[in-house]
């Protein structure tokens, strides 16, 4: 903002006439801001009234117009000890007798607790239990299969990921030294079986895990190198899948190269380490030499030296009681700085791999690579080309790890049960049968009943009665709000001076009475009450809501509410005759119809208010949200223009007030030159 001086010729106050002056020509543009504001916060308003309208339409009254929801059943076991049961809407009336006779399982097994003198954890080898090199330990479940290849290094750990892999639960608990396995499902289908092999393919097979780190890979990368294996060895595959398996093959091999290069870098360069922190030391000390110097030139700046005598200080010209303190210094600051020279060797170390990986041909890490892939192919082939590819069994080695005989099993088996002496199984303890939906729970015998769910049916026209109410109360509160004179959108100085609390109650006061004779609120109230005030034809008579005992008052003020006779929760017409309740007991069928009836021509009004129009409304919206963001927008820019025009009249005014300045100060300056003239011509008259 620029600084003017003003009014120092007139002596008026330029800056207080100007700001009056633009008081009144912002009062304008007020206007046009306000009507931005309001219409901001008439779309607040809409969008919040939507969204509870569009809960009733998608909630509350989709459950009462569709027929399905009359048909609901309520089903009750005369011992819920033995299960727990829920109707659907086609499960058959009556009392349905169900024996329990077995419940489904999942196999679960428990290994024997493993003794060792060396202690046994997640971490132990296989080797170490007992396990040999070269064993095979295949898991089955679900169709699928997969074989953990036990080397010297192969742990605890890695059995059980083998099992996870393939979908099993497995763990191995540290503190019972046991394992437990099991199948995340019940039933015989979810069986699954572990054995041991052993394979003439376990050498060839090894040597290509050697060339691809297997060991180190990901359980994930594991998989994908045993399926390639397996599609190289398959009959079946196809080219294209055996050279995409050898590339990938190839991948994994090169990574593996280049990890050995990137050691064999790093093991070189650290044999070079002291030189390279020998280096670092020497930057360091020459670091707090130059901080040292600079701080001693200051010092004598601060004494009153002239420059030359302070360009004269430098490493030679120190004396030797300074030169002591600031080698005293380096130590101290090479002693602290042990991560700095370790930093210092891994630079080093990733340079070096950079520039090798930079060389464009012959590179090391280019010829280790071709080594690799060369040599993979040759291991790749002595495995395809391997004749017998079938494991021999064995047959004792999980006794090493507590999954032999010993283990403790639970096995995989289906539930089986009789209702109304039909005997059925099934391979969870969660059935469904003939609409009846069971949680098998224990073994015995039991009956089930099962009836219209008349309590559910009422709940859901209350529901939707209440529901109805509390957003016809709102629409009308908000279409007949009183008619507020006087109020406005508050500016940013009319804010300063109130409190929070009174600028809150003000806009509230303008925010409630926002939507006041709203066509499009009066409009949807009219089609709301119209709709539900409809009849239908059943059998050659006509029936209303009022037919079913859910009336309006005769006090017009409620404007529409509905309310349920002989219901307690309306208490000015609870004494009366519940005909809602009676018709669900005596023709359930009947007041399905006059319901869905009567909330099909609501359920299909509220979808017609709520159609897309092309630039005025969006899909799913009772108001012209479109049109009013255009609106808003529109505003906006009318304002920022106003203001441009303010700005551009102030400035005005300010450039006229300084011309009236500029000429008060020429003719001052002319008045002067005129009165000193006419005093000199007077002086020498009188000489």
């Amino acid at each position: 903002m620029p600084i003017r001086l003003s009014g120092m010729m007139s002596g008026l106050d330029t800056d207080t006439l100007i700001k009056g002056i633009m008081d009144a020509e912002r009062f304008k543009n007020k206007r046009v801001s306000d009507k931005q504001t309001l219409l901001t916060w008439k779309q607040d308003k809409w969008k919040e009234l939507n969204t509870k309208l569009y809960k009733l339409y998608t909630d509350e009254l989709s459950k009462v117009k569709m027929q399905g929801n009359y048909l609901t059943k309520k089903a009750s076991p005369a011992d819920n000890k033995i299960l727990d049961v829920k109707a659907n809407n086609n499960a058959p009336a009556g009392t349905h007798a169900i024996k329990v006779i077995e419940l489904a399982s999942a196999k679960f097994v428990t290994g024997e607790k493993i003794n060792s003198s060396e202690g046994v954890s997640s971490n132990t080898k296989l080797t170490e239990l007992g396990i040999a090199d070269a064993t095979l330990i295949n898991f089955k479940y679900k169709g699928k299969e997969v074989t953990l290849d036990v080397n010297a290094n192969t742990t605890m750990q890695e059995l059980v990921d083998k099992a996870k892999s393939i979908g099993l639960n497995a763990n191995f608990d540290n503190t019972q030294k046991r394992l437990f396995i099991s199948s995340k499902d019940s039933g015989i289908e979810n069986d699954f079986e572990i054995n041991t092999t052993t394979s003439l393919l376990t050498a060839p097979k090894r040597e290509v895990y050697d060339l691809v780190d297997y060991s180190s890979l990901s359980l994930d990368n594991k998989n994908k190198v045993d399926k390639n294996l397996s599609i190289l060895r398959s009959t079946t595959s196809t080219e294209t899948a055996k050279n995409k398996a050898i590339n990938e093959l190839n991948n994994f091999a090169i990574k593996k190269s280049e990890r050995d290069v990137d050691k064999t870098i790093a093991e070189d360069v650290r044999l070079r380490s002291d030189e390279i922190k020998d280096i670092e030391r020497n930057l360091i000390r020459g670091e707090v030499m130059q901080r040292e110097i600079i701080l001693l030139k200051e010092a004598a700046r601060k004494e009153g030296k002239s420059e030359e005598e302070i360009d004269a200080i430098n490493e030679m010209s120190i004396s030797t009681e300074e030169r002591e303190r600031i080698e005293g210094l380096q130590d101290v600051e090479i002693g602290k700085s042990s991560t700095r020279l370790e930093n210092a060797v891994k630079k080093v170390i990733a340079d070096t791999i950079q520039e090798e990986k930079d060389k464009a041909d012959g590179g090391l890490y280019e010829i280790k690579s071709d080594e690799a892939v060369l040599n993979l192919n040759g291991k790749i082939n002595n495995y395809i080309n391997m004749g017998d590819e079938s494991p021999t069994q064995t047959s004792g080695i999980l006794e090493n790890i507590g999954l032999g005989a010993s283990a403790k099993v639970v096995e995989a088996q289906d539930a089986v049960f009789m209702l109304n002496n039909a005997e059925m199984t099934s391979s969870s303890n969660n059935v469904t049968v003939n609409g009846l939906s069971l949680t098998l729970k224990t073994v015995g015998d039991t009956n089930i009943t099962v009836s219209s769910d008349a309590d559910a049916v009422y709940d859901n026209i209350k529901n939707f009665v209440n529901s109805y109410n509390e957003i016809l109360k709102e629409m009308n509160a908000l279409h007949n709000a009183e008619l507020v004179k006087g109020y406005a959108p508050l500016s940013d100085e009319e804010k300063e001076q109130m409190t929070e609390s009174q600028i809150e109650k003000w806009e509230t006061k303008i925010q409630d009475s926002i939507l006041r004779r709203d066509d499009g609120l009066g409009s949807l109230i009219n089609v709301m009450r119209n709709a539900l005030n409809t009849s239908i034809e059943i059998d050659g008579k006509r029936y209303s809501l009022s037919s079913l005992g859910i009336t309006t008052s005769s006090d017009y003020t409620e404007r529409g509410l509905l309310h349920i006779q002989g219901d307690e929760d309306f208490p000015k017409y609870s004494g009366g005759q519940n005909k809602l309740r009676e018709m669900l007991e005596e023709d359930p069928e009947k007041l399905m119809k006059i319901m869905t009836g009567i909330t099909s021509d609501l359920y299909d009004s509220m979808n017609e208010k709520m159609k897309a129009i092309p630039n005025m409304r969006s899909a799913l919206t009772f108001y012209n949200d479109k049109t009013m963001t255009k609106q808003i927008t529109d505003y906006g820019k009318e304002v920022s223009k106003l203001e441009k025009k303010l700005i551009a009249l102030e400035n005005k005014y300010y450039k006229q007030f300084a011309a009236m300045e500029t000429a008060m100060a020429k003719l001052q300056s002319q008045s002067s030159a005129l009165a000193s003239m006419l005093g000199m011509n007077t002086n020498n008259n009188n000489q």
